[in-house]
């Protein structure tokens, strides 16, 4: 079975493992949230290791395709409301198939400040995921240049593990590894592994009832179906057209021909 299972495709999934969110203070929170865009556009042109266009800095939206990062933002305005989403990918350095995704939102509407939201997303192939809690530079930039506030205090730039949402004002920003890290998703992740194999072994068993089905029906159909030259008659040939038809359903079905054409 393990030969066979290496045989399968990886599954991809998509975890979440930062999310911060909070206000910037200022008496102009244009002015406050250009800054904090600029404090995540020096982080993403070091990442990308390439110059952003021009655009990019002033504050429009862009996208500079690049193989694996492709940096992007869009910016939206509705009346006085100002909304800029920036995105950006980053292939692991070190473990093949990890990729990570930062996503940035920053606007502000009137009569109240920035805005500030970045999450930090994996996908990775890998059954036993978990990685050591960090906050991405540019957050701690805004957080010591443009005085992020985390639900009513100043954020901290020290990453800790916050496993459910009565921490979501704390003064640290939240790493949010969970699931990935607690107990509660190894449980989870142990019966989708035991589910996993039961469907493989489960697979396995079926095609070997298929293999001796099929072996038997050749083995028959060597013998001549068990008919002698001189008692051929149309009754059997009735019976082989009625074995033709069943087996007719099948390789239409398997190979998506006849009524079961795509």
């Amino acid at each position: 079975l393990s030969h066979f299972a290496s045989r399968m495709p990886r599954v991809v999934r998509e975890h979440e493992v930062l999310r911060v969110a909070g206000w910037m203070p200022g008496e102009d929170p244009d002015a406050v949230a250009h800054k904090a865009a600029g404090e995540v556009l020096r982080w993403a042109q070091r990442r990308a290791g390439q110059r952003l266009p021009r655009e990019a800095w002033d504050g429009e939206s862009f996208e500079l395709p690049l193989p694996g990062r492709d940096p992007s933002a869009i910016r939206l305005r509705a009346g006085t409301s100002d909304l800029w989403a920036f995105r950006i990918h980053d292939p692991d350095k070190t473990v093949p198939g990890r990729a990570w995704t930062t996503e940035v939102d920053l606007g502000h509407i009137p009569g109240k400040p920035a805005q500030f939201s970045t999450r930090l997303l994996v996908a990775t192939p890998e059954e036993d995921f978990s990685i050591d809690p960090a906050v991405p530079g540019f957050v701690q930039q805004v957080a010591e240049q443009c005085g992020l506030v985390v639900g009513s205090q100043a954020a901290s730039a020290t990453p800790s593990h916050k496993d459910d949402a009565t921490h979501h004002g704390a003064t640290t920003m939240t790493t949010r590894l969970n699931p990935i890290t607690t107990p509660r998703f190894e449980v989870r992740a142990e019966k989708v592994r035991r589910n996993r194999e039961a469907a493989l072994a489960a697979f396995v068993a079926k095609k070997a009832e298929i293999d001796e089905m099929l072996a038997r029906l050749q083995a028959l159909s060597d013998d001549h179906f068990n008919a002698h030259p001189d008692e051929v008659g149309w009754a059997m040939v009735g019976t082989l057209e009625h074995y033709a038809s069943l087996l007719k359903r099948i390789t239409d079905s398997a190979f998506g021909e006849g009524e079961h054409a795509r």
